[in-house]
């Protein structure tokens, strides 16, 4: 299979997944709520901080295994595929016990961090163990979930992650009608993640067929390797921990749970956003590391073109009309008892957008052998957050945090972007002018379009009528949106032509991708 068509396929298989996976964060997110309660939802967004904190111990080196792992199947090295595998395994274990322990002897001295209710404090060890058990497992393992990624077999990751969704679903709505609130979310999220663990063991075993697991594979040079390109992207991942994770540490701290469940459910369509983009871009290290491979900087940078192309196209219109219908979204979705929710939304929106709209040159770098930019980005991130976030939160209260978070993710977002492109050489003011001004035009006709036409509907609608009207509204949005960006020649022929051919499943050469630069 060419390199064009295992992206394009892994891009679709990625969007299959990971829609799945949206579509039952958003439908399992207010069942919880409602059978936890507003407290109880803060203390669950706090649990993933420690996740979040101790993914950090990985020190970066995802896209290490990754990078390697598409470089060495390239070559056909299978003894540095094992010896790149065995390495991560053992090292993963050592450092992830050694935490569980630590972490197990301060497990007491943790709840006095936040405003913990007396009966939330009650169950909080228990609960705290075995999410704790939960992430350790996850991390140690972790080298399995790269296989399929770095062996670009993304339908065979995605097909994995759309049975645990399905799982995840199933058995939050079993351990939550029974009335085991927190403890059975814990449970259930440890059994999802054994049969995960399971599942990509058995997946990596056929994709590497002289896979063996065997401590004399466990390699000096190669944990070196791995280490060395991992430690740069480590501090981009702790930028990432400190704005998107941190955050809600500093405000159960500082204010309380409540306030940990309204940025929780705030930044959860965000998230959302951010994750969707993410599909995309999942597929481009493996497929940059080849191309770097054999030296192909002509189609490294085409690539930059049309993944840049098809991001701004979809973040834009999501962006705009999430937040004209941000009010009746979030009382759709989780009620009215949640519509301060929304100024979370508004603020963090604009910090959100500009870090997704960096995305590309992110994973990019990591491909191209350059996680220096990363880990520059990293630097300023995690810190410009960290002091924003403690000063404006005690200076402020709850918005001036969110003011610092957005304020960091967008200088951040503008600075990752101008780094890359004097890697590559390209002008970025010239690159990014000519790939977000026709969309966000589109996008504002399309926008005015819809509230002209919203002022003429009802208002005073049921909830379920609301919900219709919402939908209806969307999809004469993104109707007009797609006709307005035809009209603005922003797609032509070949991006027509490429899109047939992926629905017809037939080969997509590299060139006609190259089209759409043009």
């Amino acid at each position: 299979m060419s390199l064009s068509k295992k992206l394009v396929s892994n891009t679709i298989y990625n969007f299959i997944g990971k829609a799945f996976g949206i579509v039952i964060n958003i439908v399992i997110t207010p069942y919880i709520i409602k059978k936890i309660g507003i407290e109880a939802f803060g203390v669950w967004a706090i649990i993933f901080v420690f996740g979040g904190y101790l993914g950090l111990f990985d020190f970066g080196t995802k896209w290490a295994y990754i990078k390697y792992i598409a470089e060495y199947n390239k070559k056909g090295d299978n003894l540095s595929l094992n010896k790149i595998i065995n390495t991560g395994l053992f090292f993963y274990f050592i450092v992830f016990i050694s935490l569980f322990f630590i972490l197990y002897l301060v497990k007491n001295e943790i709840p006095a961090l936040f405003k913990i209710t007396d009966e939330l404090r009650k169950d909080f060890n228990f609960i705290f163990i075995i999410a704790l058990i939960s992430f350790v497992l996850n991390n140690i393992f972790s080298v399995f979930i790269y296989v399929p990624i770095g062996l670009q077999r993304m339908d065979l990751s995605n097909k994995i992650n759309i049975i645990s969704g399905f799982l995840n679903l199933l058995g939050t709505f079993i351990f939550l009608s029974i009335g085991l609130k927190l403890k059975g979310l814990v449970i259930n999220n440890l059994i999802i993640n054994v049969v995960q663990v399971i599942i990509f063991l058995i997946v990596s075993y056929g994709l590497i067929e002289h896979l063996k697991l065997r401590f004399s594979y466990v390699n000096k040079t190669e944990l070196k390797k791995i280490f060395g390109f991992g430690v740069k992207n480590q501090l981009a991942s702790m930028h990432e921990v400190a704005s998107f994770q941190t955050d809600k540490f500093f405000i159960g701290n500082y204010l309380s749970m409540t306030f940990v469940s309204f940025y929780e459910v705030g930044t959860k369509l965000l998230t959302q956003i951010r994750y969707l983009i993410s599909l995309i871009l999942s597929a481009i290290v493996p497929a940059v590391s080849e191309l770097k491979a054999e030296n192909d900087m002509i189609r490294i940078l085409k690539l930059y073109t049309i993944i840049n192309k098809y991001i701004v196209t979809i973040i834009i219109p999501l962006f705009l009309l999430m937040n004209l219908y941000a009010k009746d979204i979030i009382n759709i979705w989780v009620g009215s008892q949640f519509q301060s929710t929304v100024n979370v939304f508004y603020i963090l929106s604009f910090g959100y957008f500009f870090n997704c709209l960096c995305g590309t040159s992110y994973v990019m770098s990591i491909g191209l052998g350059r996680p220096d930019i990363n880990m520059k980005f990293g630097i300023i991130g995690t810190v410009l957050n960290l002091i924003l976030s403690f000063t404006l939160i005690r200076l402020f209260g709850f918005s001036g945090l969110l003011i610092g978070t957005s304020f960091t993710l967008t200088i951040t977002g503008i600075y990752l972007i101008s780094m890359f492109h004097k890697l590559i050489e390209v002008n970025w003011y010239r690159f990014w002018r000519g790939i977000i001004i026709k969309p966000i035009f589109a996008a504002l006709v399309s926008l005015v379009l819809v509230i002209l036409l919203d002022k003429i509907i009802l208002f005073n609608v049921k909830k379920f009528d609301m919900l219709l009207l919402l939908l209806g509204k969307s999809i004469i949005f993104i109707g007009l949106y797609t006709i307005s960006l035809f009209l603005f020649k922003y797609y032509n022929f070949n991006d027509i032509r490429l899109i047939k051919n992926l629905l017809n499943k037939e080969k997509v050469p590299f060139f006609h991708i190259a089209k759409l630069q043009k």
